[in-house]
């Protein structure tokens, strides 16, 4: 044989190159084809890997989110708890001064009472003296 692909081959092996570059060249176009399939599809997971990222962070940042408010609504809670038991103890407070206050007070229209009986009997008294 001379130079490749020369004058010198003949023409079954030229038939028999020719089919054998077709195929490959098929071969070729058909690995490529997959190869952009499978690029795709790594593609299209690394998209539905970043949104379940993205949801996961949003799940982390809602949990944090509820578990705040649940231990805001926890203060919240006992605050209001200390702040009825302050009141109630302030209202009882307030309440034996005002017991007090109202037992001097009636004591003290008691003895006004007596004294303004006593009076009215010496006056009653001194008019009977004063008729005789």
């Amino acid at each position: 044989g001379g130079a490749a692909g020369g004058a010198g081959d003949s023409p079954a092996r030229k038939a028999s190159i020719a089919g054998a570059l077709l195929q490959a060249g098929r071969q070729s176009v058909a690995v490529r084809e997959e190869l952009d399939g499978a690029l795709a599809r790594v593609a299209a997971l690394s998209e539905e890997v970043a949104a379940l990222q993205k949801q996961k962070q949003v799940a982390q940042v809602y949990h944090a989110d509820v578990q705040k408010a649940v231990a805001d609504a926890r203060t919240l809670a006992a605050d209001a708890v200390e702040a009825r038991t302050a009141d109630a103890a302030r209202f009882a407070s307030a309440a034996g001064v005002l017991t007090q206050e109202r037992d001097t007070l009636a004591g003290q229209l008691e003895e006004a009472g007596a004294a303004r009986l006593e009076e009215r009997g010496a006056r009653e008294a001194l008019a009977v003296k004063l008729q005789a």
